[in-house]
């Protein structure tokens, strides 16, 4: 499952990085802390950011897809399995902006999981994230999890910022 999950990304990451419309769009890798009403997770994930614009509109607007994995720092620390208890969560991750400024901004998340290679969820989150440097992003934020709330905080990091560079208009 998660090749599957693994490969099907690349291939769509690879053929909406072709239909992207600006040069906004890349790469990015995220580590996280979530806390659930059972425990303390730590994650990582990778996601692309779709930049593009409506007709008519002059905003830029963002979606992200991606993968995730995470484990319980229970599951981390213990030597022996640990019995219905959630240990890992894999998945493919979504995002879209809903706010943005440029040095804040509002995003509604939504991940599809397996949890414990056994289950399947869907876990919606939002995030409010401060850009104080250009390449890095800190982000917290509120989801619901088998009907109890979590808390989230993430750091994200741009991998290709190099082709970052705004547009501008020079006439010679």
């Amino acid at each position: 499952m998660k090749r599957v999950a693994f490969t099907l990304t690349i291939v769509l990451g690879i053929t909406l990085q072709t239909l992207a419309q600006t040069s906004q769009s890349g790469w990015k890798y995220a580590t996280y802390v979530e806390k659930t009403k059972m425990s303390i997770h730590l994650g990582n994930s990778v996601v692309y950011d779709f930049r593009y614009k409506y007709h008519g509109y002059d905003r830029i607007f963002s979606a992200k897809l991606g993968v995730f994995f995470q484990r319980s720092t229970q599951a981390i620390g213990s030597e022996r399995p640990i019995r219905h208890m959630e240990t890992s969560l894999a998945g493919l991750s979504g995002e879209f902006e809903i706010l943005n400024s440029h040095y804040f901004s509002l995003d509604a998340n939504v991940r599809m999981a397996l949890q414990n290679k056994e289950n399947f969820l869907i876990t919606p989150s939002l995030f409010a994230s401060i850009h104080p440097y250009k390449n890095i992003t800190v982000s917290g934020g509120i989801g619901m999890r088998g009907f109890t709330t979590t808390g989230m905080m993430r750091v994200i990091i741009k991998l290709n910022s190099k082709h970052q560079k705004r547009a501008t208009s020079h006439k010679f």
